[in-house]
């Protein structure tokens, strides 16, 4: 595997990890290019015979897929029974590989036009696509060709030319009939030409009338108004005040990319966002974690602290009393007031005591390493001195729980050339995170050469860098056999594993609480309600969570039984139907096959809950200031993400959308999908409503003249709230509601997010703004303005925007007016004889 920058391409501000297909890492490694004879020789032997096959040329960035049939796989007997060492761990070559399979391609083989080589010098690739069949060509393509947004200043001003031309063509038809009367009554001048009748002497004026008023289509307008557009888009990219350096990688402007939507953002009055990444950092620091029936980890998250504050903020004791606690301290941001919890410094995966020698692990901040060190230590060592059976449960559990984190994801590891420390690096932040947290507890992610991977299992109760004596090590042997990979709809991910030494099959599935809760049956699975419990309080703390599940299976399991099933839901799906269109993003149709396929997989395999995984991702900068300004400016601000309720309701306190006084009887109403409402009995200026997705699929699924009405009282409740909440929402319920509340409030949307489930989203609002960030590019190709940071939403729906549009109305106006006033004057000064008032070139200077 090999590492690529697509920051110049994509606007990516992270690594992505580009695999070799599997079968093609038993090549033997060489040095140079030059040194290639026996690789060449062997890469025929492997594609000998074989036929290629993927998708047909297309712009879509996010998602390719292809087949190659009958390679010619070897297998390697003696790498097979080679033991593990480091020189094994550091070496090119793959331990196994299968005989004669079909192997399946994904966009984590596949290298896009324009993307940059990072930690490898070069690579052997197969041309897939040439010329303007490449993706990136494509995609300009397919982004030419989207439907268009157009502001209202440009709506009004191509009704005013449709009014100008008919103007146009009544004066003209006014102007040849006053002429025909006129010649008909002074026929007899002898400075007329009678020549012509007075009919046809009429229809010419007619068309010199119309050459005449001409620029009475202001033909010049639509230059000058792209002219503006045009500069001010420069000024919005040139403002250094939305300058970010972003995650210390990337210098991120506002990037413009929709330039006749500039007015728009001046007159926004619902906006639409996301959660994750959008309004939190999505920079994720583990905290706490379930594993059996015990809870790890201590300490307050930032929301939690937040949270609190607020509820004491608006307590009566803290009105009336106008005390706070000394540990909080009042401060003032952009003309808001907003408190502060004063905190310790985070420990980020070192211990409390604060000594330097602790070794330091991103991502982690966490205070009880130290227990499951402990039980890890048990559970291998017992296994070491062939005392299994004298492991404890908990012991064992912890084992199993870290191993599905180290191995069910898709981080890859390599060395840092700067640095030389080994580093994980994956396209899911999630990943990252919870890789590294096995890796600060002692299973460490060491090589993914895949099918192959190697895990070492460390263990010091000190964790020191200067006492590697006290240090044992255990290389364990792992062979990926299957993936089924997390979308937005499905909402989990399971790898299945062989362990090589074992030879069990494992079944490693992890995913939102919502989705796996379907696989676990509480008979077997007797933590079930105290995992429940721990969830609700780390939603109530605003924390991420994942279950944890795994099943042990027999090699029967998959050698005699999904294995073939497995290859021939390969071959079926390399050629896509219609029911798996979007099946990356999550918006494929309940008939696609990979989904249910998975499904059935996933049910047979009869999973057992292992634990719970709490991760924090913090507010972005300056949010709550953000959003209470918007809120004061009378814009209504709606918060859509697909995780659970409790979380988003914090949340949501925490950044000012919600109030801990809020009425909980409108969340109530909608969560129990349609009680009877009725809108007179509620006439709060500050409420805010929380719908879940079961309850807004019931609303949109409801006839537009049923008796209920379901759209309707939703409609005047959510317009009474300053605020919402939709909870465990789909990526197309994110779009249903952005598009139900445009169409039917007639108000101008904006939709702000930075993931691929945003998109939809994004392009239905008038004005759509994407976030560079963790989550891909997808948002941003979508978007009409990219920034780095929500902060800078406060400035794009401010002053300056709405004066934008003033400006550009402004040049409307002058614009016609000026084309008007010469032509009233000709047709005053020059009657009906079609002359022109003054000179051709005059007129132009005029106009100019």
């Amino acid at each position: 595997h090999t590492h690529f920058y697509y920051c110049y391409l994509k606007r990516e501000t992270n690594l992505k990890c580009k695999q070799v297909p599997e079968g093609f890492n038993t090549l033997p490694s060489f040095e140079a290019p030059e040194q290639n004879k026996e690789f060449i020789e062997k890469l025929r032997a492997l594609l000998k015979d074989c036929e290629i096959t993927c998708d047909t040329p297309s712009g879509v960035l996010d998602h390719w897929q292809g087949l190659i049939k009958h390679m010619n796989m070897s297998e390697d007997d003696e790498e097979k029974t080679k033991p593990v060492s480091e020189t094994d761990i550091g070496s090119n070559s793959s331990s196994f590989t299968f005989v004669s399979k079909n192997v399946l391609l994904s966009m984590d083989n596949l290298l896009i036009r324009g993307s940059e080589l990072r930690n490898s010098d070069w690579v052997y690739a197969l041309v897939i696509y040439t010329g303007f069949d490449c993706k990136i060509f494509q995609n300009n393509r397919s982004e030419k060709f989207q439907q268009a947004k157009r502001s209202s200043v440009e709506k009004k001003m191509n009704r005013f030319i449709f009014m100008m031309v008919v103007i146009q063509f009544m004066v003209c038809v006014l102007c040849a009939v006053g002429s025909g009367v006129w010649m008909s009554g002074n026929s007899e001048a002898w400075y007329l030409d009678d020549s012509e009748s007075v009919k046809s002497s009429a229809m010419i004026k007619f068309f010199t009338w119309f050459i005449i008023f001409a620029q009475l289509i202001p033909i010049s307008l639509l230059v000058s108004m792209e002219m503006v557009k045009y500069v001010q888009a420069l000024f919005m990219q040139w403002d250094t005040r939305m300058y970010v350096h972003l995650h210390g990688r990337q210098d991120v402007f506002c990037n413009v990319q929709n330039s006749g939507l500039n007015e728009e953002l001046g007159q926004i009055q619902y906006v639409f966002s996301d959660k994750t990444g959008t309004l939190t950092e999505n920079i994720l620091e583990f905290r706490k974690c379930v594993i059996g029936n015990e809870q790890f980890g201590k300490g307050e998250t930032e929301i939690t602290r937040a949270t609190k504050l607020k509820q004491l903020q608006y307590s009566d004791a803290a009105k009336g009393q106008n005390i706070l606690p000394s540990s909080y301290v009042a401060s003032r941001s952009n003309s808001v007031a907003t408190m502060v919890l004063e905190k310790e410094d985070s420990v980020l995966g070192k211990h409390p005591d604060g000594d330097d020698s602790v070794m330091y692990f991103p991502h982690v901040n966490f205070d009880e390493n130290t227990r499951l060190s402990q039980f890890l230590h048990d559970a291998v060592t017992n296994e070491k001195q062939g005392n299994s059976h004298m492991t404890s449960v908990q012991a064992s559990l912890v084992r199993r729980f870290l191993t599905v984190l180290a191995l069910n994801n898709s981080s890859f590891p390599f060395q840092d050339k700067h640095t030389q420390q080994n580093v994980i690096r994956a396209s899911s932040p999630d990943d990252q995170c919870l890789a590294y947290f096995a890796k600060f507890i002692g299973v460490e992610l060491v090589k993914k050469a895949l099918p192959i991977v190697h895990l070492r299992l460390s263990f010091n109760n000190n964790v020191k860098k200067d006492d590697h004596s006290a240090i044992t090590e255990q290389f364990v042997k792992w062979e990926q056999l299957a993936e089924l990979e997390f979308t937005s709809k499905r909402k989990r991910m399971t790898t299945i594993f062989r362990n090589r030494k074992t030879k069990k099959i494992h079944v490693m599935t992890k995913g939102a609480d919502s989705e796996m809760i379907k696989l676990l049956s509480s008979e077997k699975n007797p933590t079930l309600k105290f995992s429940e419990e721990q969830l609700d309080a780390y939603a109530e703390e605003g924390l991420r969570t994942l279950v944890i599940a795994e099943a042990l299976k027999e090699e029967s399991w998959w050698s005699d039984g999904w294995e073939k099933e497995f290859s021939q839901h390969q071959d079926e799906v390399a050629k896509r139907s219609e029911h798996e269109e979007g099946h990356v993003h999550g918006s494929c149709s309940d008939k696609c096959r990979i989904c249910n396929f998975y499904d059935k997989v996933e049910v047979s395999a009869q999973v057992e809950l292992l634990g719970v995984t709490a991760i924090e991702d913090k507010l972005q900068e300056l949010v709550p200031d953000t959003i209470a300004t918007m809120l004061q400016a009378d814009i209504k601000v709606w918060m859509l993400t697909g995780d659970k309720q409790q979380t988003a309701e914090n949340i949501a306190i925490a950044c000012n959308l919600l109030e801990p006084k809020n009425p909980k009887e409108l969340s109530k109403l909608m969560n129990n999908a349609i009680c009877r409402v009725q809108n007179e009995k509620f006439k709060f200026q500050n409420a805010g409503m929380v719908v879940n997705s079961a309850a807004l699929q019931q609303i949109m699924s409801d006839p537009d003249n049923s008796e209920n009405d379901l759209k309707g009282k939703f409609l005047s409740l959510s317009t009474m709230c300053k605020s919402v909440i939709g909870v465990r929402l789909k990526p197309y319920q994110k779009a249903e509601v952005v598009h139900f509340i445009k169409t039917n409030t007639q108000c101008i949307t904006m939709a702000v997010g930075d993931g691929s489930n945003d998109e939809l989203m994004i392009r239905t609002a008038n004005v759509g703004i994407g976030i560079v960030g963790l989550e891909g590019t997808a948002a941003v190709r979508a978007s009409d303005y990219s920034i780095a940071k929500v902060k800078e939403k406060g400035r794009g729906g401010g002053k300056t925007e709405a004066e934008a549009k003033e400006r550009r109305s402004y040049v409307l106006i002058s614009l016609m007016f000026c084309n008007v006033v010469p032509i009233s004057a000709t047709i005053n000064v020059c009657s009906w004889s079609a002359s022109l008032l003054e000179d051709y070139h005059t007129d132009m200077l005029y106009v100019l």
